[in-house]
């Protein structure tokens, strides 16, 4: 099917995104290469930035034991829906030692939801002014306060709230009670709620284990038995969710490629793949918390389903560039504008490699919180690979200016220095160049820095460019005849190009009288060029056939003189009738050549191919 060539307006747009995307690819990766410092000074920030508390939630937010109390009730307002802060202040209140940040926030959260809050549930009835827990005035010379209360039905189990006043002021639960929550939890979890709590709405956790049989609670290695068969659902249940997923997810990616092909199944399902294991690897996340597993299990399987997680995700992305970028070479393989040919290949390589670097930040930050160590490693790391790489980037940049200054396309016939060839890739650190002899030559693109690039596939038409030599026996009126004859032929062919052309009798060489003959054949195709020029080849032969005037080839004539050759009767007298002579013979012979435009200068030389005097010798009148 025949190519539809795109508006003007489109490939100018089309040419500014693709230096737009170059650019893009340029500042990130001058931040890859960067000083280490500034990256380590934005992280930095960055990290106090996330370790500062929120809305001034720090130590001094709760001075006493009873300020604890409001912002566990806080948490009460939050499953109610009426504090959407509720949870996220009250995952201060426990002292979580030297926990980072992230990880302190998350493991509070955890705590709260799913221990403290059930342990009060049992034991009392929060108000919002936490009445039962101690005032600052009743702790202000104290170190530490205990709560101590039994359920209602367990009058034998005394559960302890430890509060400790810390070094740098405020109160928060101490960690010998952070340590025995999971204890408490397992003491009290099958309970009743305090009266006033009968119709709180239960956990998921709880109404798992309402669900399931007593026989299955209890025993099991490390976990409950209900909780190892919980584990064979969630995953069971999570390629069940995947397969669902796959089934809408074929079709939709097949409909989005329909108008650019048929998509090849290979990379559809080097696709699904991926995503099927992030969809099954989500289901499991999400229910894990539904099997109350203790602290210590959940975080081991949150932590491995958290790394397949990141894994899965970018191996999606990565494979979804290869997607994407199908799409992308279909659409400019419909078009005539080779730049996106050259365009789509360094993209999909760009995106691979920044999802790559990305992915393998996001991949250490699901692992650990110290994001601060993974940026400066990276950008330390980077530092050294520029040094260490330096041609590397030098053809990274060259690889820009292929881009940004667009020199060629793929396909063109360019030369760099002494290198001549077809342009058939163009990559991050080189570009692959076939010559007319089928060698496959690889070029680094610090080359185009550094050396002059010419696209001979950009030259509007092809220059013949001939140095005929005459013997010296060829008269002058024959020597013109021959150089006019020359012209009509370029003047009379229809591939030639009539606005520029010069055959003119310029020197005289060692054994032959020179004619120059410069025209330019009117096409680009090299393989026309050399049958046109054989063509006038042939014709300048006939007409010099014709013209009865012969091509010199280097000789060497040996003359021996004789004593007669040497008498001239005609030698001037003395240097005067010398000098006479010769200035009375060359005016009459400039007088004879330019006696037609009356000692004027004559015009300039025209090329008009209606006029064949124009060019001639400048006549009067041209």
């Amino acid at each position: 099917m025949q190519q539809q060539p795109r508006p003007t307006r489109r490939v100018i747009l089309d040419a500014r995104a693709g230096r737009l995307a170059a650019l893009a690819l340029a500042l990130f990766c001058g931040w890859l290469v960067a000083t280490p410092a500034l990256a380590l000074r934005a992280v930095a920030g960055a990290v106090a930035a996330q370790e500062q508390p929120e809305d001034g939630e720090t130590a001094e937010r709760f001075p006493s034991p009873r300020a604890i109390g409001r912002a566990l009730f806080g948490f009460y307002e939050y499953q109610a829906g009426e504090n959407p802060a509720g949870l996220r202040r009250a995952a201060h209140v426990l002292d979580l030692g030297d926990l980072p940040s992230g990880q302190r926030q998350a493991r509070g959260e955890f705590l709260v939801e799913s221990r403290l809050s059930v342990i009060l549930d049992k034991l009392v009835l929060l108000d919002a002014e936490a009445s039962s827990f101690a005032t600052a005035d009743e702790v202000q010379d104290l170190q530490s306060w205990d709560w101590l209360r039994s359920p209602p039905t367990r009058p034998d189990l005394a559960v302890r709230l430890g509060f400790a006043r810390q070094p740098e002021g405020g109160w928060l639960i101490d960690r010998d009670t952070v340590a025995r929550l999971e204890g408490y939890y397992q003491q009290v979890k099958d309970l009743p709620n305090v009266a006033g709590l009968e119709g709180k709405p239960l956990t998921t956790a709880e109404l798992v284990r309402r669900w399931v049989p007593d026989e299955l609670e209890g025993g099991g290695i490390l976990l409950e038995t209900y909780q190892w068969i919980g584990l064979l659902v969630l995953v069971l249940l999570g390629v069940l969710v995947e397969r669902i997923a796959n089934l809408f997810l074929h079709p939709l990616l097949r409909r989005v490629s329909k108008r650019s092909g048929t998509i090849d199944e290979e990379l559809l399902g080097n696709f699904e793949r991926p995503v099927g294991a992030l969809i099954a690897t989500l289901v499991f996340l999400l229910l894990l918390p539904a099997l109350d597993l203790a602290p210590r299990y959940r975080d081991v399987l949150e932590l491995a389903a958290s790394f397949v997680l990141a894994v899965a995700g970018v191996w999606a992305t990565y494979r979804l560039v290869d997607v994407v970028c199908w799409v992308m070479a279909q659409k400019a393989a419909q078009s005539d504008n080779r730049f996106d040919d050259m365009l789509v290949p360094l993209v999909r390589r760009t995106l691979k490699v920044v999802v790559v670097i990305v992915g393998v930040v996001f991949v250490a930050s699901r692992i650990t919180t110290d994001l601060w160590g993974v940026f400066a490693g990276l950008s330390i790391g980077s530092l050294a690979l520029g040094f260490a790489a330096k041609d590397s980037v030098e053809n990274l940049f060259g690889t820009f200016t292929v881009l940004l200054d667009n020199p060629f396309k793929l396909g063109d016939v360019v030369q760099v220095g002494d290198l001549i060839g077809i342009v058939e890739q163009v990559g991050f650190r080189s570009t692959r160049v076939r010559t007319f002899e089928d060698a496959l030559i690889t070029v680094p693109n610090s080359r185009f820095i550094a050396s002059s690039i010419e696209n001979l596939s950009q030259r509007r038409r092809r220059r013949v460019n001939l140095s005929l030599g005459l013997t010296y026996d060829t008269p002058p009126g024959k020597l013109e005849a021959f150089c006019e004859g020359v012209r009509e032929l370029v003047r009379e062919s229809p591939v030639t190009f009539k606005d520029f052309y010069h055959v003119w009798f310029t020197g005289y060489g060692a054994s032959s009288l020179d004619v120059m003959v410069l025209f330019f054949v009117d096409t680009t195709d090299h393989a026309t060029y050399l049958r046109e020029q054989h063509r006038i080849n042939l014709d300048i032969l006939r007409l010099a056939e014709r013209l009865e005037v012969s091509f010199a080839f280097p000789t060497q004539t040996i003359h021996i003189a004789q004593p007669e050759d040497l008498a001239h009767g005609d030698v001037p007298s003395d240097l005067e009738a010398a000098l006479r002579g010769g200035r009375g013979t060359g005016r009459q012979l400039s007088q004879a050549s330019y006696g037609p435009f009356g000692g004027e200068r004559p015009p300039p030389v025209r090329f008009d191919a209606a006029d064949p005097d124009a060019l001639g010798l400048g006549r009067p009148g041209d």
